[in-house]
This record gives C-alpha cells, sequence and structure tokens, in this order.
C-alpha cells in the first residue's frame, strides 16, 4: 500500500492559488432566502447597489451567458433583523410588478426605494392561467409542496418601521 502525505496549507498565497478565484474586483453577496407561502413573509431593507465603478443605483443586472435570458437583475437588500449582512434579492416578474404598484400607491419613485423597509409576502398563483413552478413544470415538487404553481410575492411599505428617529441596527431608515 503506498503511503501519503498530509499538509496543512496555511499561507495566504497557498489558499489563492487551491480557491483559484475567478472573480476579480467585484463583490458578490449571498442572495436572500424568499418567503414561502404561509410563513408570514420578511421585512427587508432596501439598500443601494453598487457598480464596478463605485456608482450608486437601485438595481444591478448581471449579465452572463450561463444564465437563461442571458441576464438577471437584483436589488441589494438586508434583512431587517440582520442590515449588517448585505444581500442580494432576485426581481422576478412578480416582484418587479408588486414593487411597481407599492411604489405607484405610496407615491414614490423607484429611485427613492433605498433607506425604504418593505414587507415581502409570498402567496401560490391560483386560476386557470397560473404559471407553473419553474422547478417541476407542474407536476408537483418540494419546492412548490406539490401545488404545481409558480409563486407570486407581494410587497408593501413597512411605516410602522420607517422613522426618522428610529436607528435599525446601524442603518437609520428614511424619514416619513
Amino acid at each position: 500500500m503506498a503511503k501519503s502525505d498530509r499538509t496543512v496549507v496555511s499561507s495566504a498565497e497557498d489558499l489563492e492559488k487551491i480557491f483559484k478565484p475567478e472573480i476579480t474586483g467585484g463583490y458578490i453577496a449571498d442572495r436572500i432566502t424568499m418567503p414561502r407561502p404561509g410563513d408570514g413573509g420578511k421585512a427587508v431593507l432596501i439598500l443601494h447597489s453598487k457598480g464596478e465603478d463605485g456608482q450608486l443605483g437601485v438595481v444591478h443586472i448581471v449579465r452572463n451567458e450561463k444564465m437563461k435570458t442571458g441576464e438577471a437583475s437584483f436589488m441589494s437588500v438586508a434583512e431587517y433583523d440582520h442590515p449588517e449582512v448585505e444581500m442580494q434579492m432576485g426581481l422576478g416578474e412578480s416582484l418587479k410588478n408588486s414593487i411597481k404598484r407599492m411604489c405607484n400607491s405610496e407615491g414614490w419613485k423607484i429611485s427613492d426605494l433605498p433607506g425604504k423597509i418593505v414587507h415581502i409576502t409570498a402567496n401560490y398563483y391560483t386560476g386557470e392561467k397560473a404559471p407553473k413552478c419553474s422547478q417541476c413544470y407542474g407536476k408537483g415538487c418540494a419546492a412548490c409542496e406539490n401545488t404545481g404553481n409558480s409563486t407570486v410575492f407581494n410587497v408593501r411599505a413597512r411605516h410602522d418601521l420607517m422613522s426618522p428617529t428610529k436607528n435599525v441596527k446601524g442603518k437609520v431608515a428614511d424619514e416619513f
């Protein structure tokens, strides 16, 4: 039987070689876990998205040929209970439409969103023309809890969590 050697890698240079970082100069945050139907939803603080050039915006678009559509849009957010951790929230069609409805009802522009706290809830699409689950295409799976239906997200402003005097664990929410 052959004898094996074991070496512990401790230098930063050797670790960099092992992990071979493919992304340089950019920062990718974890994706937020979206609420599931029936779980009560989730309050999030909308943050500015930062471009590679340091420019601030509301949404950032990631282009990658490996994606189904070639690109996807994201918002930077933090969970209300953990505002120190920046996360990425993918903007599917139902989420975009719900954000537009909320902005219209609140009289906000999309550019006003950073600093706002919103509550996101989830429900299953219902009806004859309901889109099918993207995981099982309507057959039923764990992702859709065997309903076969896709999830729709609803967003509403949380005025009770936004106050000019309220400091949200290190980040100040917008004034109303």
